[in-house]
């Protein structure tokens, strides 16, 4: 009786490792040479990478396009169902830690981004340098368990914001963030 049920325990969890195998494909990638490229973090698969090649007519955005950028929800155009940024104003939100990391000295375009990439949301002090965006590190993030898949999807979007990236709008208004290694992702208005 417990061989009969052990096997019944091992066949539900095969086949239900069948369906999510299918459905959401490979969690780690079956080809170690893969792990390393842009659509493997820590070994977990994220689906589409965030990377994009920057069009030719998108150009940094300058001072009269810079508040285009400063407000409201960008969809990511490579993962809308799960990845977006939002501008907003810091409101009721305590500055006490990003007064003491920028010691007082407060930019005046001082505002919050919030990101969400499927599980955890959180959010962060930023302004812009021209068309630079700086980040603090000080904040708040949310603190549910996340699987390693979604853990690797906020690592990747922490890599473009944290980088410092420069803001490009191309001609359709896509908002582009390209870090210093030239490498971009873009969004879309919401």
């Amino acid at each position: 009786m417990l061989t009969k049920l052990l096997a019944l325990i091992v066949s539900v969890f095969s086949a239900i490792a069948a369906f999510l195998g299918g459905t959401i494909g490979p969690v780690i990638p079956s080809n170690p040479a893969l792990a390393g490229s842009a659509k493997f973090i820590d070994n977990y698969h994220v689906g589409s990478p965030l990377e994009v090649t920057l069009p030719a007519d998108a150009q940094p955005v300058d001072a009269e396009n810079l508040g285009k950028v400063r407000r409201g929800t960008w969809i990511s155009t490579q993962r809308p169902t799960t990845t977006a940024i939002s501008f907003e104003e810091i409101g009721d939100v305590d500055t006490d830690g990003i007064k003491e990391e920028l010691n007082n000295q407060l930019p005046a375009d001082l505002q919050l981004i919030t990101g969400v990439t499927g599980c955890n949301s959180g959010y962060r002090f930023v302004w812009f340098d021209n068309a630079t965006l700086r980040m603090s590190t000080t904040g708040m993030l949310t603190d549910k368990a996340c699987s390693p898949l979604e853990n690797a999807r906020q690592k990747e979007l922490l890599s473009f914001l944290e980088a410092r990236p420069v803001a490009h709008l191309d001609g359709q208004g896509t908002l582009y963030l390209v870090r210093p290694d030239g490498v971009a992702t873009s969004f879309a208005r919401r």
